[in-house]
Parts: structure tokens; C-alpha cells; sequence
């Protein structure tokens, strides 16, 4: 997005420099081009009138020879002069046979138009003509447009370099500008990818009371509020399950006694297993607070996540073949530092949500291998899958898809907050195989050899 801001701006002061610079390099090389005709008009004039005043002279037939032989082509020179029938009475040597073209001039005033030179073979070079009439003669002079044609494309390529030099400068200071106006908001960028698993922090300021410093005021009130709100919501979350602990335990010890004495009452039995993942839902939500509020208690040591995981499928095998349901594992030689309790009820709520997920006849696959600097533990189902856009809700408290209704809704959110916990995620994705759900972790060595963690990764779709 900063990019993107940046070449925006970038290109915003480059288009509007070109386009400024291209209105007044058209304004300067109308001026230039007005500013030639202009001079060579009055040199025409100037000598349509020493013409006239020499006419019937010879010093006018050595002015047409001196101004014919020292000329270059880039300003050559015609002459000519007729009587009022059309009569050649005088004209310079270069002069074609047919002359100049008709005459235009009426009267002592020079009248001036520009035709295709008559020496050139395309047409592309051009003269500008001055013709009048004096004492009953009709004069003309011409004066060829290549000397300045020249000098007007020579400007107009200059006019064109620089404005590609100084539009682009243009540009690059307003990216280089805009880069460093940018700054603060990729490092508030930074800090709040920080702020997403941190329990405290603000966004930084610039501290010169800007826009931005404005923007980060009000986006760490908002941030400030929300914590509140959530820790407010956090506090009654648990204080409620401490409260439905005492009145649990009382109604499932009554039920118990009861099922004891009414073994064969469907409701009594009904009822105390609903008691039963009342309490497992209660002691969810104190894992979840107690994560949330402390972390693990203890030191982190080496687990080795490949015993693990044949642990775990041993323990669900027995369960998958009541159901109809495969159960396989594969396991690499995958160590970590962590809590082996925690990770191993993490890995055990991906199988059981898999398997409640599964039909008869299913497959399940738990794996365990190494991903670059990453363990991964990823558990595959055959079943109907989930729509993509639910992947993140999925590690929500309470949120399911399609579930029997038998589990307590946290058994996500736990194994999620337990890979956080651990440095590292859990995430879902779906396709029309089936689902998988993936614990990726930093990964260590073998136990005696030096740690190896990575960075947490946060968002990676397992292959």
C-alpha cells in the first residue's frame, strides 16, 4: 500500500510537470517560431524598399548578385521583378523559369506567404515570399526557411530533453519526499503487525504533531478502548467459569448418585453427559484465560513431535475403527522446545475435530515432518470440508460448521492459542479432498544440541 502511495505520488507531480512543461515549451516555440517570421518579414521589407529605390539603377542588379552569391542554402535568396503583364524585367540567377507563382501584392505594402522551396524535391523545406508594387512595377523577394526550420527543431529536441529531465527529477523528488512522509505509517505498520500478539504497546508518533501524530492520538485511544473492552470481557468470561465450577460439580455429583440408582433413566443419563461437556467447556475457557492472561507455567523443553504424534494416533486408533474410519500416521524425527502436555492436547483437538468431521468409511492422516525452519503437525480429513472464507472463524470460540453438537466449541481456539503460545500458529484449509489443519512451530534441534527457532510464521496455507 505505501508503494503504491508513493508511485502514485510520484506519478501525480511527474504527469503534471510534463503536462506544464509541454504548454509552455508549445507557448516558447510558437514565440520562437513567430519571433523567426517576424525577422525575416522585416529583412523582406527592408529589402523590397532598397529594391524599389534602386530600381532602374545598376547598382540593383549588383545588389540581387552580391545577395544571391553570398548566401548559403539554409538562407538563399530569389529576386525578381516584372512589369504589370508578367514581363520578366529583372531576376536573380537561382530563379526558376516559372518564377515565384502569381502576384498577391496590390499595393506599396509587402504582402507575405511561405510556399515549398523551388529547389527542394519533396517539399519539405519552405521559403517565405515578400511582394508589392512600386512605380508600376511589381517586386519580389524570397528568402529561404531551412536556416530556421533547423534552429526550431534543434529548440524543440532541447525543449524535449529537458522536459524529460526535469519531469523526471520531478518525480523521483516527489517519490523520495513522499518515501520519507511515508515512513512513520510503515513503521506504525510494523509495530501494529507487533501489537497483534502483544498485550500491551502503542502505535509510535513523529512526535511534530502532524497529521499522523493525530491519526496514531486516535488510533491508540481506539486500540486502548478495545483492549479494555476485551479484558472487561476476559474478566467475566472468567469469573463465571470460577462461578460454574462450585454449582458443576454439585449438579454432576447429584446426577452421578442418580444414574447410580436409575441406570436404565435415558434422561438422567442425558443430562449428566450435557453436565459433563458443560464442565469440559468451563475448563476450556480457563485454559483459554490462563493462556491468554500467563502462558505456560514452567520451563519449555525439548519434544520430540513425531513419539508424540504415534502417541496420539495409538490413543485414536481404537475410537476411528468403532467409527469406520482409517486412522494413519507418519512421523519424522521433529523436535521442538515446548510444553509436551499442552502440544500433545493440541494435536489430540485437530484429530478429534477430524474425526468428528469424518463419515464411515473415512481417512484420516496425522503428519508430523520439518518445513524449512518450521515443525509441522497437520491432520487431514476425507469429510465434506468447509467453505474457505471460514478458515479464520473456525479458531473462534463457539464457532462450528456442521459439528454433532457433542464437543464444546473451544477445542480450535485452544490448539490456536497454544501454537501462539509456543511462538508459533495454527490455521485450516479446505479443497474439495477434504480439510487439513496445521500446527506449525518453530522448529529445535535434538535434545543436547543448540536451539534453532525460527521467526512465528502467522498465516501459511499447509501444501
Amino acid at each position: 500500500m505505501i508503494r503504491t502511495i508513493r508511485v502514485r505520488i510520484g506519478l501525480a507531480v511527474f504527469a503534471v510537470t510534463v503536462a506544464l512543461l509541454i504548454a509552455q515549451g508549445s507557448w516558447m516555440l510558437s514565440r520562437f517560431e513567430r519571433a523567426g517570421r517576424d525577422e525575416v518579414d522585416a529583412f523582406l521589407t527592408a529589402e523590397l524598399s532598397e529594391m524599389a529605390l534602386l530600381e532602374g539603377t545598376p547598382q540593383l542588379e549588383a545588389l540581387i548578385r552580391a545577395e544571391t552569391a553570398r548566401r548559403h542554402r539554409t538562407d538563399e535568396m530569389f529576386f525578381e521583378i516584372r512589369e504589370p503583364s508578367g514581363a520578366l524585367i529583372l531576376a536573380s540567377e537561382n530563379l526558376p523559369e516559372a518564377g515565384l507563382g502569381p502576384f498577391r501584392g496590390e499595393g506599396p505594402s509587402p504582402v507575405f506567404w511561405e510556399e515549398p522551396d523551388p529547389r527542394s524535391d519533396e517539399g519539405h523545406r519552405h521559403i517565405r515570399v515578400a511582394d508589392a508594387v512600386a512605380e508600376g512595377r511589381r517586386f519580389r523577394v524570397a528568402q529561404s526557411l531551412l536556416g530556421q526550420q533547423k534552429g526550431y527543431w534543434e529548440f524543440r529536441e532541447d525543449l524535449l530533453v529537458a522536459l524529460a529531465i526535469v519531469a523526471s527529477v520531478a518525480g523521483a523528488m516527489a517519490w523520495l519526499v513522499a518515501t520519507r512522509a511515508l515512513s512513520p505509517v510503515g513503521r506504525m505498520i510494523d509495530r501494529a503487525r507487533d501489537l497483534e500478539h502483544e498485550p500491551r504497546g502503542l502505535l509510535p508518533r513523529t512526535g511534530k504533531g502532524d497529521e499522523l501524530d493525530r491519526l496514531a492520538d486516535v488510533l491508540n485511544r481506539l486500540l486502548t478502548g478495545l483492549r479494555e473492552q476485551v479484558e472487561r470481557t476476559r474478566r467475566l468470561s472468567a469469573d463465571a467459569s470460577h462461578a460454574l465450577r462450585t454449582p458443576l460439580t454439585s449438579v454432576r455429583g447429584n446426577l452421578e448418585l442418580l444414574a447410580t440408582e436409575r441406570p436404565d433413566s435415558e434422561p438422567v443419563q442425558e443430562a449428566l453427559a450435557q453436565v459433563h461437556r458443560l464442565d469440559r467447556m468451563v475448563s476450556g475457557l480457563l485454559a483459554l484465560e490462563r493462556l491468554a492472561e500467563h502462558g505456560f507455567a514452567g520451563e519449555p523443553a525439548p519434544v520430540d513431535l513425531g513419539a508424540v504424534v504415534d502417541e496420539i494416533a495409538g490413543d485414536f486408533r481404537g475410537v476411528a475403527l468403532e467409527r469406520g474410519i482409517e486412522l494413519h500416521a507418519s512421523a519424522d524425527d521433529v523436535v521442538v522446545l515446548g510444553h509436551e502436555g499442552r502440544l500433545r492436547e493440541a494435536i489430540a483437538n485437530l484429530v478429534t475435530n477430524a474425526l468428528r468431521h469424518t463419515g464411515s468409511g473415512g481417512t484420516v492422516r496425522i503428519e508430523a515432518a520439518r518445513d524449512g525452519g518450521r515443525a509441522r503437525v497437520s491432520v487431514h480429513d476425507d469429510g465434506p470440508g468447509f467453505d474457505p472464507a471460514d478458515a479464520e472463524r473456525l479458531f473462534e470460540r463457539f464457532y462450528s460448521i456442521g459439528a454433532s453438537g457433542t464437543g464444546t466449541g473451544l477445542g480450535l481456539a485452544i490448539t490456536r492459542a497454544t501454537a501462539r503460545a509456543h511462538g508459533g500458529d495454527a490455521f485450516a484449509t479446505s479443497d474439495a479432498a477434504g480439510s487439513t489443519f496445521t500446527i506449525e512451530l518453530p522448529l529445535s534441534g535434538p535434545p543436547g544440541q543448540p536451539d534453532r527457532v525460527g521467526p512465528m510464521l502467522t498465516s501459511r496455507c499447509a501444501p
